[in-house]
């Protein structure tokens, strides 16, 4: 278990973040549309899932304070793509029964580019969950002598 303390250390430790430290009280943390903020001790962590930032919900925290910064800020953004992909086949489903060719191909390549994202995601995810679990049970790592 992680504290928001813990959380933001980790961000803060993370390549390619972005610390902004806007007056003497509140300082925050981007990183790839996950933002943290700490304003007089109190952390946030918010999205930006459109031209604004939306603050996480509860259960996005506990991935957070269970798993820590960068388990928990792809899940936030795994879900965002999940979220996406969800309107997105909605649409694509009315421009079939409107018959609207051109809407439905827009619609496509963002589906495409979302599913690359969510996969780029996905399998960012699976390295890291893999380097926590690198040697499972009955499997000989290559730093062990084999006898």
């Amino acid at each position: 278990m992680f504290s928001l303390e813990d959380i933001w250390s980790q961000a803060n430790n993370t390549r390619s973040t972005i610390f902004m430290d806007n007056s003497k009280f509140e300082k925050a943390i981007i990183h790839k549309g996950i933002k943290i903020t700490n304003e007089r001790g109190v952390y946030t962590i918010v999205k930006s899932s459109s031209s604004y930032y939306d603050e996480i919900a509860d259960e996005e925290y506990d991935i957070f304070l269970e798993k820590g910064w960068v388990i928990g800020r792809l899940n936030v953004l795994m879900n965002e793509c999940e979220e996406e992909l969800d309107s997105l086949f909605i649409k694509i489903r009315n421009c079939y029964q409107d018959n609207n060719r051109k809407s439905l191909l827009f619609y496509k390549k963002r589906k495409e580019k979302v599913l690359s994202k969510y996969s780029e995601l996905h399998k960012q995810l699976n390295q890291i969950n893999g380097k926590v679990n690198e040697n499972p049970i009955g499997v000989k790592s290559s730093k062990e002598p084999i006898q």
